[in-house]
């Protein structure tokens, strides 16, 4: 029976996450990413599919051919996120809170969902109690919560995975298999990356466990065929093994360093699994019922994950959202059962929950040493649970935002514009325009403005992002030689497209006033999110077209 203030815990850290994932969260604009999600899930509601193209824009990053098949449909990436963003959207209307309300919700119940796994499968309150905390509190997992992403729906299938697998172990056959099944099933239509890991986590540790339980690989199998005629469908769909070409070329070694100090300064410090190493011989090791085996289960988990990690390209923190409801009922069972002093395990705890301070002292003296293999350069002692407190009670502006108010208030409807894309597009929010504008965007066309279709009404004279590159220099040099200042009026269209001189004039040039924030500050990647309102204030050139002269 649970006691009145263990059961008041469970329900005011409940209540804290509530808090830390719904409150302000639509005071954020979109960053790229989440636009994309947000734009496909309005083309979801108009035309039953995510499709690419809505009659004005595209929303494409890699281009139509490669983000879409023949019918602009969308295939880059599985649909399960488009539609959840699209039920809420067409619920509430085309705004952010719309957007990312389901992820939220989807977050908040893997809050309650890791309370009752841990629960059932450990029948231990305080390793229920230790891995709720660092939960609720952690920094990673509240910031890609509020995310209009897939990223809450991995964490939650992946508790709902451990719990499946419990079942299978308990004896709970069918229930097993299913849930097995449908958590493999929803984790692959948000990441296939993610599935990919836990399929070789669930076939490693059935073959590690054949000897307790004889018909584990048989059911492992029936859930796997039950998975895969899932699957099947997107995989014929999508053709999927034409992303194959994406992979490789990373330097392996450099990748899972990477890796290593993301989830060691972000979820937990690595160092807390080396205890049992410390407390525990491995040659009296005796796994005498099911909470040892999924413990057995998480350890497989950790390094099966990190292998598939290396196989996708670039290095991105969303790929290991699995990873963290492993780790932190890893590190709680690993806390309860060999750290012995009650004390001990509530500093540590503590530290864990409020600060990073045992991920930094851990690594200091290599830091000192600064190897060039290894990245600690951005990551500093901090306080990050406090601190993001902090940011969520103030208001927030940011580049982002002040583009999309200038345009309100001088912009037209059915006005064009064209924003000079970075050679990184992670860094510029034109998509994330897009959905907050009801204005075309005119495609700049690799720096060429001579190449454009049409000359758009509005043009930046570099990506308000505040980034620079070749593209952004050429775009600058051709309006500047051509055009003086610069009028974009297309007197003749009939020839090039192109303005003749001496309808020209100097009252185009507009300078538009950007909070300095770091640029995609709504990215939910700790060690780049941008916390605070910039009190520095930059200056963006955009130029106007003009209307046209009076017929004479």
């Amino acid at each position: 029976m649970i006691r009145p203030i263990t059961y008041t815990s469970y329900v005011l850290l409940i209540a804290l996450s509530g808090f830390l994932f719904f409150y302000n969260l639509g005071d954020r604009l979109f960053w790229n990413d989440e636009a994309e999600t947000a734009l496909l899930a309005v083309n979801t509601i108009k035309y039953g599919v995510p499709k690419v193209f809505d009659g004005k824009n595209t929303i494409s990053y890699y281009g139509p051919s490669t983000d879409a098949n023949a019918s602009m449909v969308w295939t880059w990436s599985p649909w399960l996120e488009k539609y959840l963003a699209a039920g809420s959207i067409a619920l509430l209307g085309q705004n952010t809170v719309a957007g990312r309300l389901p992820f939220a919700l989807i977050g908040f119940a893997a809050v309650v969902f890791f309370l009752y796994a841990s629960i059932r499968i450990y029948k231990d309150h305080e390793i229920a109690f230790i891995g709720l905390v660092l939960f609720v509190s952690s920094e990673i997992v509240i910031l890609h919560t509020r995310q209009c992403r897939y990223y809450s729906i991995i964490i939650f299938s992946q508790i709902w995975l451990i719990y499946a697998v419990y079942c299978l172990l308990r004896g709970e056959i069918k229930k097993g298999i299913s849930q097995i099944a449908i958590s493999l099933s929803v984790q692959f239509y948000s990441n296939y990356i993610i599935t990919l890991a836990n399929l070789l986590s669930i076939g490693i540790f059935a073959i590690a466990a054949r000897g307790r339980y004889p018909r584990i690989l048989r059911h492992a199998t029936a859930a796997f065929l039950c998975f895969f005629a899932v699957a099947l469908p997107w995989i014929l769909y999508s053709q999927m093994w034409n992303q194959a070409s994406y992979i490789g070329g990373d330097n392996i070694f450099h990748k899972l360093i990477r890796y290593l100090v993301e989830i060691h300064f972000h979820v937990i410090p690595l160092f807390l699994l080396l205890i049992p190493l410390v407390f525990y011989r491995v040659k009296t090791a005796r796994f005498e019922d099911s909470r040892d085996d999924i413990t057995l289960f998480l350890w497989i988990s950790v390094p099966t994950h990190l292998a598939v990690l290396l196989i996708p390209p670039g290095i991105f923190q969303r790929y290991f959202m699995a990873l963290i409801p492993v780790l932190i009922l890893l590190v709680s069972v690993i806390l309860v059962r060999f750290v012995k002093s009650a004390a001990l395990r509530a500093i540590i705890v503590l530290l864990l929950c409020a600060t990073n301070i045992l991920s930094y002292i851990s690594v200091y003296p290599m830091k000192l040493l600064n190897p060039s293999w290894m990245p600690l350069i951005i990551h500093s002692a901090r306080m990050p649970i406090v601190n993001y407190i902090s940011e969520i009670t103030r208001p927030h502006t940011d580049r982002l935002k002040d583009v999309v108010n200038f345009f309100k208030i001088n912009a037209a409807q059915g006005d064009s514009y064209c924003v000079p894309q970075s050679t990184s597009r992670l860094y510029d929010s034109a998509i994330a325009l897009t959905y907050y504008l009801d204005i075309k965007q005119i495609d700049s066309k690799g720096g060429c403005l001579k190449a454009m279709a049409e000359m758009p009404d509005w043009i930046f004279s570099e990506g308000f992002s505040g980034g620079t590159d070749w593209f952004f220099n050429d775009t600058i040099k051709d309006i500047e030689t051509f055009y003086e200042p610069v009028d974009l009026y297309v007197h003749n269209p009939q020839k090039s497209g192109w303005p003749t001189p001496q309808y020209l004039s100097k009252d185009v040039k507009h300078l538009v006033n950007l909070h300095n924030s770091f640029k995609c500050g709504s990215i939910p990647d700790p060690d780049i999110h941008d916390s605070f309102t910039s009190k520095e204030i930059t200056k963006l050139v955009v130029y106007k077209k003009r209307k046209p002269p009076p017929q004479r």
